[in-house]
Formats: structure tokens, sequence, C-alpha cells
């Protein structure tokens, strides 16, 4: 039996899959603006309004601690112990924290960063 025929449309598929993922990518990089790259995929795939959970953020916030000791000292305040927020639901309704501009009704959404949700770091952000 020839298998030549049965081959084509796997590798096709194949191809396919790599170039939706790389054009995934290539969209995210020029939607970002002035974020990274990281921060644009996570926007696209999870939602911003659900947030962040808490005890999710916190370990975060302690493997970033545990990245920040091994910076040298006059880097550390640019750490991502320092410098990354969340958004998180802390009463559990399916959306982050939010404040409203009365004269816009525009929704703000709460930043909260490691120092805020208490994550025990001898690393100084000032």
């Amino acid at each position: 039996m020839n298998k030549k025929g049965a081959e084509l449309p796997l590798t096709t598929m194949i191809v396919a899959i790599i170039v939706i993922v790389v054009l995934v990518v290539i969209i995210a990089f020029f939607l970002s603006g002035t974020y990274s790259l990281k921060q644009a995929i996570s926007r696209i795939f999870y939602g911003t309004t659900a947030g962040t959970d808490e005890s999710l953020a916190v370990q975060i916030c302690q493997q970033n601690c545990e990245i920040a000791r091994t910076l040298p000292e006059e880097i550390r305040k640019d750490s991502q112990f320092c410098k990354q927020s969340f958004s998180i639901d802390k009463n559990n309704d399916g959306e982050a924290e939010y404040t409203v501009d009365p004269s816009t009704n525009k929704k703000t959404y709460t930043k909260y960063y490691c120092k805020d949700l208490k994550v025990p770091c001898e690393v100084s952000c000032i």
C-alpha cells in the first residue's frame, strides 16, 4: 500500500497548528503596546475581570521573593516581587475588586502588590 497520501494531511495539520501558535504570539506582541509579551498573552488567554486567586498570587509572590533574593542589592527594587501587580477577587463574585468613577461610570480594577498581600520577604522595595 502507498501511505504517502495519509502522511500529507497529518503533516499539514502539524504545520497549521504551528502557524496558528506563531500567529497568536505575533498578534499578542503587536497588541501589547508597551506591555511585555507575557502580560499580553495573559490578557488574551485569562479573563481580566475574573482576577487572580489570592492564594495563587501569594505563591507567585513567594517565588518572586526567592528570585529577588538572588539579585544584586541595587536592582532588587525593580524585581517582579516589587513591580508585579494582581487583580484579585476577594469576595468571590467572579470579578476582581474595582472602584467606579462616578463621572464616567468606568471601572478601575484594584491592583494588589506582594506587600499588600502581606507576603513575608526581606527584600526592600523602596
